[in-house]
């Protein structure tokens, strides 16, 4: 395993010597990632290493881009390109947060929003409809609905395990940002449990928890017996 990693590195030290060459002193196939794939694929054949179809694909696509812009371009700076883009991606994000943060602040409606919690709207509704029904029923199949409420439960147990275990770790945080600041004389559960509780953070994480596990038994529900 060391000795693939050192080959690999090798073809990549490769590569970034050749995008810092002199792009005159090269041809314009030395100027783009193919050392870097070539040697990929022989080192793959090397370690009888299986290549997925995708990466195939992949190195098809970039091989083709990279060649397309160094001959229309061949000073160009891949490096130097990759990072305008970042920066570029870098502001799409920066103007997003901040137009969602003044559309919230304005109290104009955020569309994608309301879709997501519509969703997660409707799949509590199903689940809670579902759950109705099936406890309403005069006669049932009783393997089927052992079978059903069995993996409701244990998805119920994972879910507590993991609330318990979301609650442990915030606790321990809360606790020792307490410790550290001072901000209370001694450990108090009280204080501790409070302050999760209070924490925006902790109540996302409790809600895509619940979303996950909802769904999880409301595709169960759904299955028809066989």
């Amino acid at each position: 395993m060391t000795h693939l990693v050192q080959e690999l590195e090798s073809y990549n030290w490769q590569l970034v010597y050749a995008l810092e060459a002199d792009p005159a002193s090269q041809t314009w196939e030395e100027r783009t990632s193919a050392v870097q794939w070539l040697g990929l694929i022989r080192l793959a054949r090397k370690y009888r290493i299986l290549i997925d179809s995708r990466v195939l694909r992949l190195l098809r696509a970039t091989l083709l881009v990279e060649s397309t812009a160094v001959r229309l371009h061949h000073p160009i700076d891949f490096e130097r390109q990759y990072r305008k883009f970042h920066r570029y991606r870098a502001e799409l994000a920066r103007r997003r947060v901040t137009d969602t943060l003044m559309n919230q602040l304005d109290g104009q409606p955020n569309d994608k929003l309301i879709i997501r919690l519509d969703r997660i709207a409707q799949i509590l509704t199903g689940l809670f409809f579902r759950m109705r029904r099936a406890l309403a029923l005069p006669s049932v199949n009783f393997n089927s609905v052992v079978g059903k409420w069995s993996f409701a439960f244990s998805i119920l147990m994972r879910f507590v395990v993991q609330l318990a275990a979301v609650t442990g770790v915030a606790g321990l945080l809360t606790a020792a940002g307490a410790w550290l600041t001072q901000a209370t004389p001694r450990l108090d559960p009280a204080f501790i449990l409070g302050t999760v509780f209070a924490n925006p953070l902790y109540a996302l994480v409790v809600i895509v928890l619940v979303f996950a596990n909802g769904r999880t038994v409301l595709f169960r529900l759904d299955d028809k017996d066989d």
